[in-house]
């Protein structure tokens, strides 16, 4: 594919951008918040008739024309900003031959103190047993490392150890977390707690948070953010070898997400 006018030299990533007026905003305004906003391109339709002077490429397919970038290194990492989920995953797959996307999710709470921490399983198909979770902690090492987080893993269930005889998915679930537990204290450098339902004293005491399940993650990550006033930085894709950021369309700003994704590709 062949991209005019577009000057790769000086582009380090690229951000796709919905159509919306609305959306479309929030994505130009994260960029312009950020101090190297000329090397970032913004990928959408509809961009030739709007003044916003920043770097832009207009397609008829963002969500291809995003994952073509990184993957012929036109651009050294992309955000999803807010176009479509399914599209943009669909093609990050068929385009670097993935059978399945692990992501974790970088936020930041702001009670009863800020702090950032990563949280996986968070999409609702995702966690779907120990393997799975297992792998996700071990994928992240690296990116623990880049970010100077500490290695501690806080994993949750859902009740108490004396909750233990109360239902049979309680009883499984115990037993699945420490099961993984077991599994996570093998893996060197990393310090690793069960904190059953006790998420509260995990965000306190880890930087990374393992939910029983995807779809207990994706509460999580929607409380803390669209109910809590946390934030949702960014989730990079850590079974891949490029720098894929991706993000929620409902989020007010990616300023955070440009500003990971920028210090993903330094490092």
């Amino acid at each position: 594919m062949t991209y005019s006018n577009t000057d790769f030299d000086k582009i380090k990533l690229a951000i796709g951008a919905s159509k919306e007026s609305n959306k479309l905003e929030r994505v130009v305004q994260s960029v312009e918040s950020v101090k190297r906003s000329e090397e970032v391109l913004i990928v959408g339709k509809s961009l030739r008739d709007k003044e916003i002077g920043l770097n832009t490429l207009e397609v008829n397919k963002p969500e291809k024309t995003l994952v073509q970038l990184l993957k012929e290194e036109k651009i050294d990492g992309a955000i999803r900003g807010n176009l479509s989920a399914k599209k943009s995953l669909n093609n990050l797959k068929n385009y670097f031959n993935l059978n399945k996307i692990y992501r974790v999710a970088l936020l930041e709470t702001k009670y009863p103190e800020e702090k950032k921490f990563f949280l996986a399983p968070i999409g609702i198909d995702e966690g779907r047993n120990i393997g799975e979770k297992e792998k996700l902690v071990r994928l992240s090492l690296p990116l623990l490392k880049k970010l100077s987080l500490d290695k501690k893993v806080g994993i949750l269930s859902s009740g108490r150890k004396e909750d233990t005889g109360r239902s049979n998915y309680i009883d499984r679930d115990l037993k699945e977390s420490v099961e993984l537990e077991n599994r996570l204290k093998r893996i060197q450098d990393i310090s690793t707690r069960n904190y059953n339902i006790l998420i509260e004293k995990a965000i306190e005491e880890s930087d990374f948070i393992v939910p029983p399940n995807g779809v207990i993650g994706n509460f999580i990550f929607r409380t803390l953010v669209f109910l809590g006033g946390g934030e949702a930085i960014g989730a990079p894709i850590v079974n891949l070898d490029k720098i894929f950021v991706d993000t929620s369309r409902s989020q007010e700003t990616y300023h955070g997400s440009v500003l990971l994704a920028f210090k993903l590709v330094r490092e």
